[in-house]
């Protein structure tokens, strides 16, 4: 039976800690945290010990403790805690992305590959039925020659406001740039669909709307204290209705009233009017691509979505097209000459609140490969995924030098 450790016990941690707790072939034997209420769930929920749970690192790294380490702290933090993990000797399954610069990314990739470890990457999109259904139909050449492919990220403006206006994500300095941090998933979808190098790339964007400028005459900087009727951005009436949203602790009381005293506090930013936080990713960023052979691709995000965050994915072959919309798990594939179908897929996932079914197969993936039960479709080991990093941070250069036409390394 595998066994896990892990680190980083927020949303993301307690999510796969789910899965490894339900899928029977491994077994969750330590964990550590900061925040204790987090901590206790894996002794609550996944039966981890109580001398196993551990809310320093320090005293968590003391020595190896399982063949493998989920890695699910802040972006800031991975560097840190992968490169002393495979030092122990861990293997890594590790929450995107790998690290926030280019050379830390690099270096954790090297230093496993020195040490004779392996390290996966928690690229859920590619373990989607929906995506595993896109992939088989371009491998098995139905569209013929892939031409061009368009990706688009179009995120709820719910969990823009919640993530990187006033969460954990808000700012580059506290994260990372938000085309590594929420689209290294699309990058790594539209490479591993081309199969091939990116040769140019160039990128435009920035934040324009979520900022002081855009703040409406009398608004606070607080959102309880603010006397704007019917204001869509709201953190009371935001939080009230979808509370599941903020990242709080484990245990945390949902009543109406507790979150209304939560969101007075100044402790964090939840409770910050959307054009007076201190966040600074963009808003909003375009991507243009060519890659060898002379395929295109441009990947869009946006932050003004509706309630529900949604990818479009529209795959263009010398044969034919496919485009889809990811929430709808559905691809409509239009051959030239022939009559037009769809591809359902929702029966296949399992679990569709938590990315559509990604969540659960990669972690039921992941247990195949590292017992060495073969290696599935959607396995992504860190060289893998340096390339689509590689582009985010290529994209971002661009970005700040005005959308200058890159060569990515």
């Amino acid at each position: 039976m595998l066994t896990v450790s892990f680190i980083g016990l927020g949303n993301r941690g307690g999510i796969y800690g789910k899965y490894f707790f339900t899928d029977g072939r491994a077994r969750i034997v330590s964990a550590c945290d900061k925040c204790k209420e987090n901590a206790n769930r894996f002794h609550l929920e996944f039966g981890v010990d109580k001398a196993e749970l551990f809310y320093d690192e320090e005293t968590f790294f003391e020595k190896k403790r399982s063949d493998v380490l989920v890695i699910a702290t802040p972006d800031r933090e991975h560097y840190r805690h992968a490169k002393t993990a495979l030092r122990l000797g861990y293997d890594l399954l590790m929450e995107k992305p790998v690290a926030p610069t280019a050379e830390e990314t690099a270096d954790i990739i090297d230093t496993a590959k020195k040490l004779g470890r392996n390290v996966v990457v928690c690229h859920n999109l590619r373990y989607t039925p929906f995506y595993q259904g896109i992939k088989r139909i371009v491998e098995d050449g139905l569209l013929g020659e892939v031409l061009s492919v368009e990706q688009s990220e179009n995120v709820s403006y719910f969990h823009y406001l919640t993530s990187f206006v006033r969460g954990n994500w808000r700012k580059e300095d506290l994260s990372s740039a938000i085309i590594l941090q929420k689209c290294c998933h699309d990058l790594d979808i539209i490479y591993w669909l081309i199969g091939k190098k990116c040769e140019k790339i160039a990128s435009f964007g920035g934040l324009h709307f979520y900022c002081e400028d855009s703040a409406p005459k009398g608004s606070a900087h607080y959102c309880v204290d603010c006397d704007l009727k019917n204001c869509p951005y709201n953190a009371v009436d935001i939080y009230t209705k979808y509370h599941e949203m903020m990242n709080v602790p484990y245990g945390f009381d949902y009543s109406d009233e507790n979150i209304k005293r939560y969101l007075s506090e100044r402790s964090h930013h939840y409770g910050d009017c959307v054009f007076h936080s201190d966040n600074d990713v963009c808003d909003r960023q375009i991507v243009g691509m060519r890659f060898s052979g002379g395929v295109t691709a441009s990947l869009l995000m946006q932050g003004f979505a509706a309630t529900i965050t949604d990818r479009t994915t529209s795959v263009y072959g010398s044969k034919g097209y496919l485009t889809g919309k990811f929430n709808d798990g559905k691809i409509k594939v239009n051959l030239f000459g022939q009559q037009p179908y769809e591809v359902d897929y929702n029966a296949e996932i399992r679990d569709g609140a938590s990315h559509n079914g990604g969540d659960a197969k990669l972690v039921s993936d992941y247990i195949t490969f590292r017992l060495g039960q073969g290696r599935p479709m959607g396995i992504s080991l860190a060289e893998d995924s340096h390339y689509s990093h590689k582009l985010a941070f290529s994209a971002e250069q661009s970005r700040l030098a005005g959308g200058k036409s890159l060569t990515v390394e």
